[in-house]
């Protein structure tokens, strides 16, 4: 993924499996960094940073879509706009009292 910041371009995608002490293992970053120069051959990587920070999952890597007072559409695992609609037309059913297509015990707020 390539994005557009105020500072230039950010290169990134990488999720890496590791425990909370782990340090940061960039050789797949690099290898990212290597394709975009690749498809992007005027790249200038000079004062390029590399960063890596912690995210937010759920234990069972199944998202909440569900309704307790709010309705609750979260933890897609970075996959929110893969999924979004089909969330959207799960959380439309929830808010009218339409019974969704599918059973939605799994991805109840409450399982933990």
């Amino acid at each position: 993924m390539i994005t557009q910041t105020a500072g230039g371009i950010r290169v990134g995608g990488i999720v890496e499996l590791a425990g909370l002490d782990a340090d940061p293992d960039y050789r797949r970053a690099k290898v990212l960094v290597k394709r975009a120069q690749e498809a992007l051959p005027t790249l200038q990587t000079s004062g390029a940073t590399e960063w890596m920070g912690h995210r937010p999952a759920l234990p069972d890597t199944i998202p909440i879509i569900s309704r307790s007072g709010v309705f609750y559409a979260t933890g897609h695992g970075h996959l929110g706009l893969t999924y979004a609609a089909t969330t959207a037309r799960l959380i439309a059913d929830l808010a009218t009292d339409q019974t969704p297509p599918l059973d939605m015990t799994p991805y109840r707020v409450n399982r933990f």
